[in-house]
């Protein structure tokens, strides 16, 4: 009976895991933008976090608004704005994006 349970438990974990690391690759690593070949997307001066997004929704950049928003908590990119003007191309992932919009790699 002993034997079982820990079965049954580390089967849990094994999928509890499994599960765990597909949500964060697919938050991540898959395409996100619209079908668009390249987007532009302008942060103004003192921009914060929600202001970069109603602008990612009002120019529709993105296919899916909450895995971005997920992507940046994860990332830690919701307190680190940087103005100027972003080149989006088709294709990227969210992972691509909020790394240029950190590390301020605008046009």
């Amino acid at each position: 009976m002993l034997k079982k349970t820990i079965i049954i438990i580390a089967i849990t974990i094994a999928i509890t895991i499994t599960v765990c690391v597909t949500a964060i690759s697919y938050i991540l690593l898959a395409p996100n933008t619209t079908n668009k070949e390249t987007n532009l997307l302008i942060i103004q001066k003192n921009s914060d976090f929600k202001q970069v997004v109603d602008s990612i929704q009002k120019n529709d950049i993105l296919k899916n608004q909450k895995t971005f928003i997920a992507a940046a908590k994860i990332m830690k990119y919701t307190g680190q704005v940087r103005c100027g003007k972003y080149i989006i191309n088709k294709g990227e992932n969210n992972r691509e994006i909020i790394r240029r919009l950190r590390q301020g790699q605008h046009t």
